[in-house]
């Protein structure tokens, strides 16, 4: 029994860590970009293409509406923290996004933006949301147009 608690206090300790993380990281782009939100604009060839990184939450809540269970043609809210990306009805006013493609188990495990646009190519997306990672249980992209 302790060793069931000592396990699930490692396993939060683990998310706070990992959380924060990206957090600071976020801060720390914020800073440095002139405080863009936690976005990036990358120049392409025909368009501007903005990527967004995120960490969803690995559970979901009542509604089990967070991002990571985000399928094609749903619409996607825009808060502060990108980790608080849920899943929302088109027609709801905080509706920021539109997911055009949902790419599981993508091609690289490579964590950056590049990567996570790579997945995209083919579509008219604008932004992506992704968790990628050698250590990411089930690795995802978001290829996402701005409403």
């Amino acid at each position: 029994m302790i060793g069931i608690i000592i396990a699930v206090v490692a396993v939060l300790i683990l998310a706070v860590g990992i959380g924060g993380f990206f957090l600071i990281r976020g801060a720390a782009n914020d800073s440095a970009d002139g405080g863009d939100e936690s976005t990036t604009s990358e120049s392409s060839s025909s368009s501007s293409e903005e990527t967004t990184s995120a960490l969803p939450s690995e559970t979901s809540d009542d509604t089990g509406n967070f991002a990571d269970a985000a399928q094609a043609g749903d619409c996607l809210d825009y808060p502060t923290d990108p980790n608080d990306t849920k899943v929302v009805d088109c027609g709801d006013s905080s509706a920021y996004y539109e997911v055009l493609e949902r790419v599981d188990s993508p091609s690289t495990t490579e964590n950056t933006d590049e990567a996570a646009a790579a997945e995209c190519e083919g579509t008219s997306f604008d932004s992506t949301l992704y968790l990628l990672g050698s250590d990411v249980a089930d690795p995802f992209v978001l290829c996402l147009k701005t409403l």
